[in-house]
């Protein structure tokens, strides 16, 4: 049980868990689009362009919504960042965090 609370503490392998459950979930959603007979991902997923103005527009609720969050959080007297994440990268050697493990694929896990 030591053995597993050190793994929460290091950086590395808190990365690497990101990078594949990334990995891993995405290609699960692809294979079960493509499971579905003449579905195009695209199609299905409703991935659509859109224009600039709705996209700041979204860029700017989400800007919000973080002010908000973190807003709130302080108010809370609670940490903005969890403590395993600040022990994590504090941790971690400057490998996968620095392609951004944290913070671009974890959001879409």
């Amino acid at each position: 049980m030591a053995r597993l609370g050190s793994a929460f503490e290091d950086g590395y392998l808190l990365s690497l868990a990101t990078f594949l459950a990334t990995a891993v979930c995405c290609g699960l959603i692809v294979g079960v689009v493509k499971l579905k007979k003449g579905s195009l991902l695209t199609e299905y997923l409703c991935i659509r362009p859109v224009s600039l103005r709705v996209f700041l527009r979204w860029i700017g609720f989400l800007l919000g919504l973080v002010v908000l969050s973190d807003l709130l959080t302080a108010l809370l007297g609670r940490p903005i960042v969890p403590p395993f994440v600040v022990c994590g990268v504090r941790n971690s050697e400057p490998r996968l965090d620095d392609l951004g493990g944290f913070h671009h694929c974890g959001p879409l896990v």
